[in-house]
Order: structure tokens, then C-alpha cells, then sequence
């Protein structure tokens, strides 16, 4: 059965966030139960609810309803460029390569190492082995507009997958973007933060530079922050060095904790970075709640645990994006329109974590076979 591919429905109105202008401290040490009762009937925790409430919904299964010739396919060489390698990229890469060789296509997959040189590097050798098209993997296109400019004059279609938020304009000589909406994403996270706090939340994002997505991140943070919670909460935004991020992270969480005693959330911008900032939060200071993105199994194992970090915002499984940039590359190959696909998102924590993580998108249980029914090679 073909499946109709849904646009992730943010459900947040700014206007009705504007509304709400204060926040009430969650507890004071004389009487803290009263302190709770205040804070979860103020409305900066009302409104913050009722977006953390909406981001928990389960997500639906995103995959177009428009049929792709796979046998078209058949040994055409696909090149995946990845901005890094990291548990997330690589379980992605390992979803391109399995749906590529499930529609009869030649996956080969570079590692960019978080530096711009190998992504321009990768996209050349790409060109150079006439390859058939390219995903670029969470990096801008604007970092490697020659290479990419080169790839169109060799009449390679490009995808740009997860960088960036689903709606940004789509770069010159780039087929599609296939992302997700990163903006509300990070709402959904700095929600929950006022609710968890009582709103009484100064949070610190650590972001690398030079990637959109992340920029999209700390828009919408900013604004739930703003609008909720703008004179007892705070965001601290930190940028990082993407390329020594093991090294930058820990020691910039360090520096801020111990300067700022008032950090109660510490979020890197993305869950395979946890392991850089939770030692530093050990270390440091063990109250510290971790919040980040992206809903890798390590980040899901730890909230189901009881663990430093507490939330994440689910994708489908990795290997779903994979496949899902096979289809969108398929489509550029076949003649075909971009398929509309925005990546889903769950928020998680202890509440829905649940006890697997086959449960955290049940939807995408045997993604594979309606992939195959949708390319013809089942």
C-alpha cells in the first residue's frame, strides 16, 4: 500500500506565545511545596506544556506516494558526502548503502571529518568518477557552492540532506533539501526546560559554526525563551570549533559551569555530542541536566536509564533517512519531482521513552518493504 508523505505540522502559533510576557521561580527552600504548586499553575509552565505536550505525539510514516522506476537505477553510482562521522552519520550511511543496493545502485560514502576541504574534496572525486548523483549529509551547500557548482555542470544531481531547516530555499545547482524543522525541534526542547524548571531555566547551547541546521536550532530556543520566560530564564549560546569539538566542548562546558552557577541545562546541538560535554557536567557540576537533539540509541538508551541527559528529539531510525535520501536521489535520476518529504521528529524523555526503542516511532516498523513496493523491486 502506498503511503502519502505528511509535512511535520509544528502546531506553535508565536502569536499566542507573545501572550505570555513572565515566569514564576519554581521553589523557594521555606516552603517548596507551595513553590511547585505556584510554578505549575503559572502560565510561562501552561503554555510551555502545552508545546512539550504536542511535540510528544507519535510521528506518521513520511514517505511519498508517488512510484519510482527503481529498475532505472540499476548500476548507477551514488555517492554519499557526509560532514563527519559520528554514531548518527554512520548509521545513516549504512541505511544509504543498504537502500542502494536494494535498487540496484553502486553506494560509495566519503567521510568530510568536519572539515570544509574534504567536503569540497569528496563532491571533486565524486565528479572525477562520474558518479551519477551526490547526497551531501548536514553540510551547507553554501560551504562547497563551486563544488557543487561543478557537479551540475557535469550534470550530477545533488541532495541536500539535513542541513538546514526543510523550508530553507534551495541552493543553486541542488535538486532538493530533505530535512527536518529544526526551529520548532529546539522549541520543543527549550519547553520542556521551563516545564522540568518550573521556569526558572538558564540553559547553554553549544552549536559548531557553519552549519544551518543548527542556526535553525537556536532560533527557535531563542524564541520560546523570549516569549515565555524572558526575565527568569536565559540561553547562553556558545559557539564551538565543529573540527576539535572533542576538545572545545568539554572544555567550553567546563569554563561556562564554573562561571555561571545559574546553568541548570547544558545542550550540544546534537546528540553524538553528549559524550564531549557529559564528563565536563560530572565533573563540574552533577546537577546539571543534558538536553540535545537527534534520538541516536545511545541518547535513548541513557534517558530510558535514568542518565545525565534527560531529553531528546527523535527522528525516524537513522537508517530511515538513508533510504530516504536513496529515494530522493532516485527521483532526481528518473525525471521525477522532489518527493515534499520533511523528516519527523518526536520529543523524548522519561514519560515515552518507553521499553525499546522499536516504540519511540512504531510508525517506521518495516519502512523497507514500502520503500521496495514504491521503487518496483519487491
Amino acid at each position: 500500500m502506498k503511503r502519502k508523505s505528511r509535512r511535520l505540522a509544528t502546531g506553535l502559533a508565536l502569536a499566542s506565545l507573545a501572550m505570555v510576557t513572565a515566569c514564576t521561580s519554581a521553589t523557594s527552600d521555606d516552603d517548596k511545596d507551595k513553590g511547585s504548586a505556584e510554578a505549575s499553575d503559572s502560565p510561562c509552565v501552561a503554555d510551555a506544556q502545552k508545546i512539550v505536550d504536542s511535540g510528544k505525539e507519535p510521528s506518521p510514516l513520511a514517505i511519498s506516494d508517488e512510484a519510482v522506476d527503481g529498475s532505472k537505477m540499476s548500476g548507477k553510482s551514488i555517492w554519499m558526502v557526509t560532514i563527519l562521522t559520528n554514531q548518527w552519520s554512520t548509521a545513516v550511511s549504512e541505511g544509504f548503502k543498504s537502500a542502494a543496493e536494494t535498487i540496484g545502485a553502486k553506494p560509495t560514502v566519503f567521510d568530510g571529518q568536519g572539515q570544509v576541504n574534504r567536503w569540497n574534496e569528496g563532491i571533486a572525486q565524486a565528479v572525477a568518477q562520474k558518479a551519477d548523483g551526490i547526497i551531501l549529509l548536514g553540510i551547507d551547500p553554501a560551504n562547497v557552492a563551486e563544488a557543487v557548482k561543478d557537479a551540475s555542470d557535469a550534470g550530477i544531481p545533488v541532495v541536500n540532506a539535513i542541513s538546514g531547516n526543510y523550508d530553507d530555499p534551495v541552493a543553486d545547482g541542488v535538486f532538493s533539501n530533505l530535512s527536518a524543522d529544526y526551529t520548532q525541534d529546539s522549541r520543543y526542547i527549550a519547553a520542556w526546560t521551563l516545564v522540568d524548571s518550573g521556569c526558572d531555566a538558564t540553559m547553554l547551547y553549544l552549536y559548531g559554526t557553519g552549519v544551518p541546521l543548527w542556526e535553525s536550532q537556536k532560533i527557535g530556543h531563542d524564541e520560546v525563551y523570549a516569549d515565555l520566560c524572558p526575565d527568569d530564564c536565559e540561553v547562553i549560546n556558545k559557539t564551538v570549533d565543529l573540527a576539535n569539538a572533542a576538545t572545545d566542548m568539554p572544555r567550553t562546558t567546563q569554563t561556562e559551569l564554573t562561571q555561571n552557577q545559574d546553568i541548570n541545562y547544558v545542550y550540544p546541538a546534537w546528540d553524538s555530542a553528549v559524550t564531549f560535554v557529559e564528563p565536563a557536567v560530572l565533573q563540574t557540576r552533577p546537577d546539571v541536566t543534558i538536553v540535545s537533539r537527534d534520538g541516536i540509541v545511545q541518547a535513548l538508551d541513557a534517558i530510558r536509564d535514568g542518565g545525565t541527559q534527560r531529553v531528546t528529539v527523535a527522528t525516524p531510525p537513522e537508517g530511515w533517512i538513508g533510504w530516504a535520501t536513496v529515494d530522493e536521489i532516485a527521483r532526481a535520476l528518473t525525471g521525477l519531482e522532489p518527493s515534499g518529504t520533511v523528516v519527523p521528529t518526536r520529543l523524548i524523555d522519561e514519560s515515552n521513552v518507553g521499553d525499546s526503542n522499536d516504540q519511540i516511532q512504531p510508525e517506521y516498523d518495516g519502512f523497507e518493504a514500502v520503500y521496495e513496493e514504491l521503487w518496483g523491486v519487491k
